[in-house]
């Protein structure tokens, strides 16, 4: 995965270096999902399940309360992803 587009809103610590060429592979779970089409929406990080342990640690390293993950797919094919994410507060949905 490359981090190639970011916007932060102000007062939000900027983490795109952190996000550069990172293996797909170290998130299988969330993979899965984004090749079968599925968003990804967790409404509070610290509550994810045990088998999400590495993309828990991961949005747990940059603060991140919740996420929506949104795949971009061109012919059924997986191309990459959009994602949201909040460091102020839990957003329940």
């Amino acid at each position: 995965m490359i981090n190639t587009h970011n916007w932060f809103a102000a007062g939000v610590e900027q983490q795109a270096n952190r996000l550069q060429e990172i293996s797909g592979e170290k998130f299988p779970q969330w993979m899965e999902q984004l090749r079968h089409g599925e968003a990804i929406h967790i409404d509070d990080v610290s509550k994810m399940a045990a088998e999400a342990h590495a993309e828990k640690e991961m949005l747990l390293s940059q603060n991140i309360k919740s996420v929506l993950v949104l795949p971009l797919s061109i012919h059924g094919v997986l191309t990459g992803f959009i994602g949201f994410d909040n460091v102020n507060e839990r957003v329940i949905g």
